[in-house]
């Protein structure tokens, strides 16, 4: 017997004919990330993808190269700052690499006098509060480099910077924006079509989630647990939005298309008209997510997939983006054809033709080897780590910037091979480490690199490295047996004895049968 509302195996039906855009999925969406807060990146949302060194260093030389051509064309008013704004921040992580490597540019360039700003962005406060407090970004707000707004990408409708306190209008953006946009369209508002035989057709959801899904006031506990299908209903393309470049965009597709389903991303859209009132259509926006660039990329697709991570997700339609842009007179690049992670850069207000050192950097660092080619790059060598010789890995090292998340994955590796490596390798890796440490950037839940990095200098019996190191991973993740062992022995190494006593019996208390600190405690008795 079933219940109302309620399907075979105790399935609710949490709504039916709704189209996508409308699905209150979307409000679930939204209070999964206000009640997870920075936590939902602590091995739930994945975000390596796009917060790397690897893109942040394209994105960084992108920008650069968009503002040295705007003073160059004189579309550059001296007296304001370029504002660098990026959407659904999220860890942070992202922003911190990418401004290390900016204003690093700006200062190499001699572009000293230009004022630029980073601002960070999401509608969750409290990853707000939490970049606020965070260790690498207080230097920049020191600079006044940084600053950090709430924003709700298909809600708000104007940007107040939190530090500066001043709100971004129409009238205040005095130059062109950079607006930054990865792993974020994919999770706001999409709708769902249905091509046949040059007919177009809404999607129209069924979503369904087991009972004990839900809790005592209908909130869902798992986006995971989330079933949605499709019904399809015939519709007029040409007037189907009150927005007459969106529905000749999806007049175009339906005399292009043929047996498909695809995805409009209108959250994406309805944020991206925000910001054409607010800069009067004068804005370069790069972003990368998982998406389909290319029309024959949307042929044969069946119905929509939501990929369940924590939150949930779905393919970002970028070439729609991109004919939305044409049609505002804008341009737009897509790299070429690639498997997984897409880059586009968009541009109102001029075009890419005008802009030649842009065009350069996306055609090197975007296009031509991106930030999905380096990530199929590393993971061919993350699989063939045992069988790569230390030079290999060390010139992967360079290459990704000395990632932290790409040396934890081989950092075993090269403490078994560093003793017997040559002079100039194990120089190579040592300077690496450091680069490594300031690369790190501490989130709730990270790897801790810090003590592998310890470990390094330990097996290379540098002491005096290694105890630094120990003891900046205490700072981070607190007082570990394993840490408190291996500091304990630094430092004794280094003939200080009462403090390796010390250390000792602190990790005795955590771990209070092992024999091997017992041991250390009795010698060191003995020996003082």
């Amino acid at each position: 017997m079933f219940k109302k509302d309620q399907g075979p195996c105790g399935l609710k039906v949490l709504e039916r004919g709704v189209p996508l855009r409308e699905s209150r999925i979307w409000n679930d969406q939204t209070n999964y990330f206000e009640n997870q807060g920075i936590e939902a990146w602590s091995g739930q949302v994945p975000f390596y993808v796009t917060s790397n060194p690897f893109i942040a260093n394209s994105y960084a030389n992108t920008a650069i190269r968009f503002i040295q051509d705007c003073v160059k064309n004189k579309t550059y008013n001296a007296t304001q700052p370029f504002y660098i704004i990026e959407l659904g921040t999220g860890s942070g992580q992202f922003s911190y690499y990418t401004m290390s490597r900016l204003f690093e540019l700006q200062k190499n360039l001699g572009l000293d006098k230009i004022d630029i700003r980073y601002v960070m962005t999401d509608f969750t406060e409290a990853n707000v509060k939490f970049w606020e407090s965070h260790p690498c970004f207080q230097e920049l707000l020191k600079n006044n480099q940084l600053d950090f707004a709430l924003f709700n990408l298909e809600v708000s409708k104007d940007i107040t910077l939190i530090r500066e306190n001043k709100t971004l209008t129409n009238g205040t953006i005095a130059n062109p924006l950079i607006i930054v946009a990865n792993y974020i369209f994919d999770t706001v508002s999409h709708d769902a079509f249905h091509v046949k035989n040059r007919r177009m057709h809404t999607s129209l959801t069924k979503t369904t989630t087991p009972v004990d899904n839900l809790s005592e006031d209908g909130q869902l506990l798992s986006m995971g647990k989330l079933t949605v299908k499709f019904e399809y209903k015939n519709i007029n393309a040409s007037n189907y939005y009150d927005d007459k470049e969106l529905n000749a965009v999806l007049a175009d597709y339906e005399k292009t298309l043929n047996n498909t389903n695809f995805l409009m991303p209108v959250g994406a859209i309805k944020c991206l008209r925000t910001f054409m009132d607010l800069t009067n259509k004068n804005f370069l926006l790069l972003s990368s997510d998982k998406a389909y660039a290319h029309l024959f990329e949307l042929e044969n697709l069946g119905d929509p997939q939501i990929a369940s991570h924590g939150s949930f997700s779905l393919m970002v339609n970028c070439h729609a983006l991109g004919e939305y842009f044409l049609k505002h007179d804008g341009d737009v690049i897509h790299q070429s054809p690639r498997q997984g992670l897409k880059s586009s850069a968009f541009l109102l207000g001029q075009h890419f033709d005008q802009l030649p050192e842009t065009s350069q950097a996306i055609d090197a660092y975007l296009t031509h080897f991106g930030p999905a080619d380096y990530l199929h790059y590393h993971q061919f060598i993350r699989e063939l780590k045992k069988e790569s010789d230390m030079k290999t890995l060390a010139t992967h090292l360079n290459f990704c910037r000395w990632d932290p998340h790409v040396l934890r994955f081989i950092i075993s590796v090269i403490n078994e091979k560093i003793m017997s490596a040559s002079t100039i390798v194990q120089k190579t890796f040592i300077e690496g480490m450091k680069r490594t440490e300031d690369t790190f950037y501490y989130m709730p839940g990270a790897h801790d690199i810090l003590f592998d990095i310890g470990l390094f200098f330990h097996t290379l019996q540098n002491y005096e490295k290694s105890l630094y190191y120990y003891q900046l991973s205490q700072h981070y993740f607190g007082e570990q047996f394993a840490t408190l062992g291996n500091i304990g022995h630094s430092l004794y190494s280094l003939c200080r004895l009462s403090e390796a006593l010390e250390t000792f019996k602190k990790a005795l208390a955590i771990q209070p049968d092992s024999e091997e600190v017992q041991s250390w405690i009795k010698q060191i008795e003995s020996e003082l």
